[in-house]
């Protein structure tokens, strides 16, 4: 059974689907999906039943640049693009295409924050989401570690290391000592350029796009806790 193979056929929330997956071959092709690492069974059978499941055409807009987080996404079949404006008049920036198996949305619920690229659909294909309550209590709480500055600090000393996720201008006006730059729009793509044996303390200017980047890279199989406030709670370390 391939990794999605259950899923099609569920009902969603909107009545565009018809009968009912298998709750149990489910979680068992889950169990080793990045994504839900770590999960118990019970948790992933409740989180499976909280899902909706619908599919979408080719051109469906399914994360519009500038809204409100509302949902959490799993592309199960078909291919998505992630795009962002880059002014007026000018066509939007491609970052990324999404492949069956990918998930997306997580950023502006982690930050609470507003979606900062679209996402839409390159063909006709299918989609999973978990609504942003679901999704904190069942991926994002169990998920990131959050280290207080003395347990990052500690951390580091023992061997862990600073990972800088703002923007270069950000990291070269001040960093902390020691800090590997690595945005967090890259890791995506290059997060493979990272070491796997290494803990890293994700931070960002105030813990939003630090959370955001824990989140992705604990998917990928990393070890990643995130500096609580950000640098803003550091002695001397707002470098805005």
């Amino acid at each position: 059974m391939g990794l999605f193979d259950s899923l099609f056929g569920k009902k969603s929330g909107d009545g565009q689907g018809a009968g009912e997956y298998d709750v149990a071959a489910w979680v068992a092709a889950q169990r080793e999906s990045p994504v839900f690492s770590g999960l118990s069974e019970d948790a992933l059978t409740e989180m499976c039943a909280r899902m909706e499941m619908f599919p979408v055409k080719t051109g469906t807009v399914l994360i519009k640049e500038g809204d409100d987080g509302d949902f959490f996404y799993l592309l199960t079949q078909g291919h998505a693009q992630v795009t962002r404006e880059t002014g007026a008049g000018r066509q939007a920036a491609v970052l990324a295409e999404l492949r069956p198996g990918a998930s997306f949305g997580e950023e502006a619920l982690i930050s609470n924050a507003r979606r900062n690229a679209s996402v839409s659909m390159l063909d006709e294909g299918m989609v999973l989401r978990l609504s942003k309550a679901d999704f904190t209590q069942f991926l994002k709480e169990p998920r990131l570690a959050w280290y207080s500055p003395v347990e990052a600090y500690n951390a580091v000393q023992q061997g862990a290391k600073w990972l800088d996720v703002r923007a270069p201008a950000d990291f070269k006006r001040g960093s902390l000592p020691h800090a590997i730059s690595f945005p967090v729009q890259e890791l995506r793509e290059n997060s493979g350029n990272l070491d796997r044996a290494v803990t890293y303390v994700c931070y960002c200017q105030s813990g939003r796009l630090s959370a955001s980047a824990a989140f992705l890279l604990a998917q990928y199989g990393f070890s990643v806790a995130v500096l609580r406030g950000g640098l803003r709670h550091l002695p001397g370390g707002n470098f805005s």
